[in-house]
């Protein structure tokens, strides 16, 4: 049985290399860890989603997504560049950068952990929010601390052990989504859900982080420039990372938590699809990095097309199956199918996964910095009306905008090559 189900696939994998144009064979086998790893992540996302749908009331809900969001802003503090750093030091064998970024990280997170505290205290003395209150303060707590711990992954990327890093991702992963959805059927006590939230991905991570430490023995060499240098790629991701978060924050503050919870599950299957098709990067990032610089630009417009094609077919797909995944999985957030089957369009601009390994594969840092800044700026600019005056459906077309102008962008980056 396993040898007619391993023939299977790989008779089908050889016939879609017509198709793609690359070794699939090959692809398969070593980017297989990295692949199972965001296949389980995002069922994992999915999965816990549903529970939430279910068995938490909406309020609960989105004061728990706010939360996360807020928390996500706060650890913009610990330097997300100097994980950057640490691969490019540990390729060069100067492993101390993983100590002194770890001690640089958890440093600078209590800045985000005071800024925390200040949020707790502006809505119980202003807002008098107990429940904002002391869920942002819970959050706040773990700001220096849980990604702060997370540097192992960047240590093992860097050695190029993308079979443990995938491991212990989906250790990670599977555990806080049984903790969480455990802790549901439980309890559904809102401070609690988010206590075990932090907790888990905050202890588990450290775990690792002294696995990794433990085994590979790093040694102190490391070059205090370095430090410098990550400081500076996180300010240019600042941008970039407000965006992300910025819908959650705009819908909850303008229009309350139901309205939030509503939003994240609206958004939670066309998200999690995208996730589910990362695998197209590593496969163009595999074919590009083998080729000079005229034919990688050469070949771009042909291989988006082709990705084009196939986000089409998926979309339709989920835009007929979406009503019936929504009454047989989350019945209690019909209101939430067409606001969901609106946000898959936003899918579209997954093509530019093809220019993105193209310019990786050809060092092009300038370029990329460039269209993660003006596009993530520009995200921001149409959120903010479109929280205010259209509510949800604002913020969904705004996304749709700011993806679209992500496309546009990027083919005039191409172009302008």
């Amino acid at each position: 049985m396993f040898n007619k189900i391993k023939n299977f696939i790989y008779k089908l994998l050889k016939k879609s290399e017509k198709f793609f144009q690359t070794d699939m064979i090959y692809l398969a086998k070593g980017g297989f860890w990295l692949n199972l790893g965001q296949i389980i992540s995002s069922l994992s996302g999915l999965l816990l989603s549903i529970v939430f749908a279910n068995y938490v009331t909406k309020e609960t809900f989105g004061i728990y997504k706010y939360t996360i969001s807020i928390a996500g802003l706060l650890s913009l503090s610990t330097l997300s560049g100097l994980n950057t750093v640490i691969i490019q030091s540990v390729a060069q064998n100067k492993e101390g950068i993983l100590k002194k970024s770890l001690k640089t990280k958890i440093s600078w997170g209590f800045i985000g952990f005071a800024l925390g505290v200040c949020f707790s205290l502006y809505y119980f003395y202003f807002k008098h929010d107990t429940y904002l209150s002391l869920s942002v303060l819970i959050a706040a707590i773990f700001i220096p601390f849980m990604d702060s711990f997370a540097i192992y992954d960047s240590f093992l990327v860097a050695k190029e052990n993308f079979k443990k890093s995938s491991i212990y991702g989906i250790i990670i992963k599977t555990t806080s989504t049984i903790i969480l959805i455990s802790t549901i059927f439980i309890s559904k006590n809102l401070f609690l859900l988010i206590f075990m939230y932090f907790t888990s991905y905050t202890i588990m991570r450290f775990f690792f982080l002294l696995v990794v430490i433990k085994k590979h023995k790093p040694n102190n060499d490391f070059d205090n420039s370095s430090i410098t240098y990550g400081k500076h790629l996180s300010l240019i991701n600042l941008i970039t990372s407000i965006a992300q978060y910025l819908d959650s924050v705009l819908i909850f503050q303008f229009l309350g938590p139901a309205k939030l919870a509503i939003y994240s599950i609206a958004i939670a299957f066309p998200e999690n699809i995208r996730n589910l098709m990362k695998f197209i990067q590593p496969l163009a990032l595999v074919k590009f990095s083998s080729q000079n610089k005229e034919t990688v630009y050469r070949d771009i417009t042909r291989q988006m097309k082709k990705i084009g094609l196939i986000i089409f077919v998926i979309i339709i797909l989920y835009i007929i199956f979406a009503k019936l995944i929504f009454i047989l999985l989350m019945p209690l957030y019909k209101e939430a199918i067409f606001y969901s089957q609106l946000f898959s369009l936003s899918l579209f601009y997954f093509v530019i996964a093809i220019p993105i390994s193209a310019l990786q594969s050809q060092s092009e840092q300038k370029k990329l910095y460039k269209f993660y800044t003006v596009t993530s700026i520009f995200q921001i600019i149409v959120l903010l009306p479109g929280a205010i005056f259209f509510g949800i459906t604002g913020v969904i077309i705004a996304r749709i905008i700011a993806r679209f102008f992500q496309i546009a962008f990027m083919l005039h980056i191409l172009k302008s090559k």
